[in-house]
This record gives structure tokens, sequence and C-alpha cells, in this order.
């Protein structure tokens, strides 16, 4: 088993309503993104790879004043 961590910081997706969360494996970004971005918008992947996990949550509305994070344990 494998506990996975997922954190939004402040800007991360500020704005937005989170409902689901999902892990993506072998997918790639576009080119030129800024060394460790770990959030990513949709224009901004290349090849979102295959769908490892998905996690359906209450939705939470993103706000800039806040950081967000969620666990989840997943059995490989």
């Amino acid at each position: 088993m494998e506990t996975l961590q997922f954190l939004f910081d402040f800007t991360d997706g500020a704005g937005s309503t989170i409902r689901e969360m999902g892990v993506f494996v072998g997918g790639s970004v576009v080119e030129g993104l800024p060394p460790g971005q770990t959030y990513f918008t949709p224009t901004e992947v290349a090849n979102p790879g295959a769908l490892l996990m998905l996690m359906h949550r209450e939705p939470i509305v993103r706000v800039a004043s806040e950081r967000f994070a969620a666990e989840t344990v997943i059995s490989l």
C-alpha cells in the first residue's frame, strides 16, 4: 500500500471547485514551464497518460488565502 498526498498551495486552482482528484501515470507537460511546478492546468498538459486512481469528494471551492491537503491510500 502507498499513501498519496495531494497538496494545493495558495494559488493552485484558486477560484475553482475541486470535486475529484486523480493520479495519472506516464503523462507529460508542455515544455517551458517553471522548474518545480507541481500544479498544472489542462493547457499545460501535453499528454495526460493513464488514470491510475480517481477520488470523488465533497466539493471544495479553492480560495487563494488557503492551502489544502488530502491523503488517500492505494494498493499497487
